[in-house]
Formats: C-alpha cells, sequence, structure tokens
C-alpha cells in the first residue's frame, strides 16, 4: 500500500513539473472568386498581404495553409483592371455607344500566389479535417476568407462561393467546426458579402433557433447577413483599397497594408490590440458601405431585447452619458467617436441617428433618381450617335467581322473625329459626367449612412448586453461572455527578432 502511494505521488509530481507545450497559432486562408471573371485582383493582393503579416511575426510555414481560386493551375483565373492608356479612347466610346462594357477595361492571367491549393469546397473540407487531427485544446486556428459570399436560404444560412461555383453554408462549416476539440480556439475573420450570417456559428450546427455552441469559436465579419460588402475590386493600386480586413490588419499590427503609421487601436489602455480593438478600428475608421458584425452579437439578439417601458430593462432612448457608462471601453470609444462625426445630440443619441440615417437614405434616393432621368435621356442620346456612326461604317454593327481591327487601325482617327462632330456626342459626354458623378455621391451618401448604422447597432448591443442577466438562463449569460472574452484575445506576439 505504501510503495504504491509512493509511486503514484512520484508520478503526479512528474506530471507536475513536466513542461506544458505551449499553444500553437494555425492559418487557413481561403481566397479568390467562383471563376475568372469573378476572382478580381483585390484577393490576391489581400492573400499576399496576410502572407507578409505572418512572414513578420514569424509564423511558422507549417502552420500557414493557403487555398486561392485555381490552385497551381496555369489558366487564367484572375482579372485587373487595365491602366487607362492601354484602352484607346476610341475603343472606350464605341463600347459606350454600343452599350457594351463589360469587361471592356479587365485583363486576365493566372495568379501569382505561392498556395497549398485551389479553393474548391473538397480542398477546404479536407484542410479542415486535417487541422481538426493537428490541433489541440489550446491551439488557435484563424480562418480568413477573403472572397465572394451569398445570401442563405434561410437568410442566416449565409454562403461562401468556392472555385467552380460551389458553395460552403454557414451550416456546413458549423459541422465541421463542431468536430474540433471544443478546447481549440476557432477566430474568423470573413470579408465577402452576406458574411454576417456566419455570425450563427455562435450556435451548435450554426442553426441560430440552437443551443449556444460550447466551442470556443468567434469572428469578425465584414457586414450584415443582408447585405453585400465593400472590397472586390480590379484596381491594382492597393492604397485605394477600402474593405474591411485592410482595416482590421492594419489595426493589429499599427500600420496600414502600404506601411503607413496609423493611431493605436488600443482603446482599453492594456497596452495591446486584440481583436476586438481592431474590429472597432473597422467600425470607427473604414468610410466603407459595410456594417460589420461579430459573433457575440448573434447570441445577444436571439436571447435579450431592448426595453419597452419596462422599468427593469434598458431602452435605446437613453442620453449618450448612460449609454457611455454601460459600455465597456471598446463600445464605449465607437459610441463616443461616431457620436462626435455625426455631431449627434447627446441627448437622444439613437433617435438623432435615425432621423440622419433616414435624411442620408432619401438624399440617396434622390441621387439615384436624378442619374436615372438622365440615363434615360442618355441611353437616347447614344442610340442617335450610334445609328449616325454605323450608317457611315457599317463594319462597325458586328465588332466580330474580321475587318473590324484592321479599319479602327486605318481610319481609327477619321471616326473619333467624326464622333466629336456630332452635337448628340458631346451631350452624351456631358450626360455621362453627370450620371457617373450622381452614382458616386449616392455611393458616398450610402458610406455616411452606413456608419450611422453601425453607431445604432453599437448602441443596441450595449443596451442589449445590460438586458441579457435579466432576460435569459445562466447558461446563454455565461455563453455571450464566453464569446466576449474570445473576442478580445490578442492576435500574435508583437514583432521580434527571432521566430516563436
Amino acid at each position: 500500500m505504501r510503495a504504491s502511494c509512493h509511486v503514484a505521488l512520484c508520478l503526479v509530481l512528474i506530471g507536475l513539473s513536466a513542461p506544458v507545450a505551449p499553444a500553437r497559432d494555425f492559418f487557413l486562408v481561403i481566397g479568390g472568386g467562383p471563376r475568372a471573371s469573378n476572382n478580381q485582383v483585390s484577393l490576391e493582393k489581400n492573400v499576399r498581404y496576410v502572407q507578409r503579416l505572418l512572414a513578420e511575426r514569424h509564423v511558422p510555414l507549417d502552420r500557414q495553409v493557403y487555398l486561392f481560386a485555381d490552385g497551381d493551375d496555369p489558366g487564367r483565373d484572375l482579372h485587373e483592371k487595365m491602366l487607362p492608356e492601354e484602352t484607346p479612347e476610341l475603343n472606350r466610346w464605341l463600347a459606350v455607344l454600343s452599350g457594351n462594357t463589360r469587361n471592356l477595361e479587365f485583363r486576365y492571367r493566372s495568379h501569382e500566389l505561392d498556395v497549398d491549393g485551389a479553393a474548391t469546397k473538397a480542398n477546404v473540407l479536407a484542410r479542415l479535417r486535417t487541422m481538426r487531427e493537428e490541433l489541440g485544446p489550446g491551439d488557435r486556428l484563424f480562418l480568413y476568407v477573403t472572397a465572394h459570399g451569398g445570401r442563405g436560404k434561410p437568410t442566416a444560412n449565409a454562403r461562401l462561393y468556392l472555385w467552380g461555383g460551389e458553395t460552403l453554408s454557414v451550416r456546413e462549416l458549423a459541422a465541421e467546426l463542431d468536430r474540433f476539440h471544443p478546447e481549440t480556439k476557432v477566430v474568423l475573420v470573413m470579408v465577402q458579402c452576406y458574411s454576417g450570417g456566419f455570425a450563427n456559428l455562435a450556435f451548435h450546427g450554426g442553426d441560430p433557433n440552437g443551443a449556444p455552441a460550447t466551442h470556443r469559436r468567434c469572428g469578425f465579419y465584414a457586414t450584415v447577413e443582408t447585405r453585400g460588402a465593400a472590397g472586390c475590386t480590379p484596381e491594382i493600386e492597393e492604397a485605394n483599397y477600402r474593405e474591411y480586413s485592410s482595416y482590421f490588419w492594419a489595426a493589429l499590427t499599427g500600420k496600414t497594408r502600404t506601411g503607413q503609421p496609423i493611431e493605436s487601436a488600443d482603446y482599453d489602455g492594456d497596452g495591446q490590440v486584440c481583436l476586438a480593438e481592431a474590429h472597432a478600428y473597422v467600425l470607427t475608421h473604414a468610410d466603407t458601405i459595410d456594417i460589420p458584425v461579430k459573433t457575440s452579437e448573434a447570441l445577444l439578439r436571439r436571447y435579450s431585447r431592448v426595453g419597452n417601458g419596462e422599468a427593469e430593462l434598458k431602452d435605446l432612448e437613453l442620453p449618450l452619458e448612460e449609454l457611455l457608462a454601460l459600455a465597456d471601453p471598446i463600445d464605449r470609444y465607437v459610441l463616443r467617436r461616431l457620436a462626435e462625426e455625426f455631431h449627434l445630440d447627446p441627448a437622444t443619441p439613437v433617435q438623432a441617428a435615425r432621423e440622419l440615417a433616414a435624411d442620408l437614405e432619401k438624399d440617396r434616393k434622390e441621387k439615384l433618381q436624378q442619374a436615372g432621368r438622365i440615363e434615360s435621356r442618355l441611353r437616347m442620346a447614344r442610340r442617335r450617335v450610334w445609328l449616325r456612326l454605323v450608317r457611315r461604317w457599317p463594319e462597325l454593327s458586328n465588332p466580330w467581322r474580321a475587318d473590324v481591327p484592321a479599319l479602327l487601325s486605318e481610319q481609327g482617327p477619321e471616326i473619333l473625329r467624326f464622333l466629336r462632330s456630332l452635337p448628340q456626342f458631346s451631350t452624351v459626354r456631358t450626360d455621362q459626367a453627370k450620371a457617373e458623378q450622381l452614382r458616386t455621391e449616392a455611393r458616398e451618401l450610402e458610406c455616411q449612412w452606413a456608419k450611422v448604422q453601425r453607431f445604432i447597432r453599437v448602441a443596441e448591443d450595449v443596451v442589449l448586453a445590460a438586458n441579457l442577466p435579466k432576460l435569459a438562463q445562466p447558461e446563454a449569460v455565461a455563453a455571450y461572455q464566453r464569446l466576449c472574452a474570445l473576442e478580445k484575445q490578442p492576435f500574435l506576439p508583437a514583432l521580434t527578432p527571432a521566430g516563436r
């Protein structure tokens, strides 16, 4: 008896003194569109940006997996915008006048990334299953998606488009992630359209009517489940990119994707920028059409509600100071900054935000109506000019004719002079510019509207969180608190000269 106890004690002591394996971070990056015509160069550059970021943080290459478009197939799977001088003026106007401007200024090429395979559904599921076997308790999997998405059926079951036109739904992804060890942390950063539907990974099986997931996973999504997202563009100049992950990674690294330093996103003053603070940076700094969300919001909207005159519940008709008092430091920063930016009445900030949003939406619709009227007139003017043109050069009525390239080469200057001599052509040029300007102004108004919606949504989050303990079972409150803690994780260790 004494001998066996002695052996048991030794084994316990050995176990206590044995070093604990450090937690590891793994990255699965999925990028690209379902086909070449939907695979913009910005998606390629987003992947390259993350590759550079992880290299700076000395993340081992064997912990990074990249699936992009058609993988290592040499076929042309990506398109980018050509420089203005690469499309002759005459070609542009012929396309406009004939009503066939689709893909006019794009060129196609094979992507130039070093990747592990194509972004097919089979590859994504296979990699998730491999990682499930490799990752253990405490390890983290970052799943970054820079791609395209679709509206779910139902809406909550949003879809991710993968190469070849296949889709991966919220519930299909949940089925894979539910098989991971419950103590493996999974962090999702998804910037595709309708990505907010993936916030329902907060629930077992991805079903918002189900129980809260017991797995340790959280996510940050470019926009709500009912809206498209900003960002996918054939533009090649990265300094002009305006999309969720550009701001998110910038906040975590302290510099933009082009290397310019930014103000610190350490809003709680603890000396480091966590994931939730990076999300808050996007909310306050990104002038885009996005209304970003995070996973914890799905739980709040399932288990809590705003008060409706009930004494024990908070409602949204609170002064700004009371909202700030209820908020944590991160949400407090967002509310204060957006309230200042839009000069919201501090006595009734949510009401003021709603009124401002309504005014912005009214102005946006008026701009679009004006553009529509001009474009209706423009279509008739373009038609008249086109008929004059093909009467003079009938070959142009079919751009596939074998003699059209030679015609444009030999008589291009004469054709352009003829166009410029037509009074209706001057009208076309003027009206085209007016319509484009109005649509640009409408887009800017939509960006402002979206930013006001962010204030309203965060105010709702603060009130819902305050009411949650009064409305939900302890299990739901605990699940929400777990999610909040996960969202406040740091990203990676600070930049160091040696590996981790």
